[in-house]
């Protein structure tokens, strides 16, 4: 759907599959319109002004990184993927921290939030953020 010229993906699910279609509200002076947006696919919705100031969900990957340097002085490297055929993982990263004790330690996986996903449960010790958790099962659809 298109709302003043550009298009607004659902923040939550990323859907453009979006239906428009109008409110009426019943105020003193008398009918007011409000005009509303709806994903098709998780059906949220809210008024066009809200819609259009709504921020999109960073991907998994994204929410790792962060997740993995926030923390004074921790560090992520991501390297470029290796889809070499090799039957090996196609994607790295090297983290340091206080979990690495200080020393850069390789994480791989099939793809970079895999490889992130790797290294953010060595620092977690297995546990997972909410945050993590809705982005990793939404990007599965």
């Amino acid at each position: 759907m298109s709302i003043d010229g550009a298009i607004y993906p659902c923040p939550l699910c990323l859907g453009t599959n979006l239906n428009s279609f109008s409110h009426w509200v019943s105020l003193n002076d008398g009918m007011k319109e409000i005009p509303k947006v709806q994903c098709r696919a998780c059906h949220c919705e809210a008024s066009v002004q809200a819609w259009s100031t709504r921020k999109p969900v960073p991907p998994a990957a994204w929410l790792l990184v962060e997740a993995l340097r926030a923390d004074e002085a921790h560090s992520v490297t991501l390297f470029c993927d290796n889809p070499d055929f090799n039957m090996g993982p196609d994607s790295a990263v090297e983290v340091c921290g206080d979990y690495t004790d200080w020393s850069e330690r390789r994480f791989e996986g099939d793809n970079l939030t895999a490889a992130l996903m790797a290294a953010y449960l060595a620092k977690t010790g297995g546990t997972v953020s909410p945050e993590i958790a809705d982005a990793l099962k939404r990007e599965a659809r």
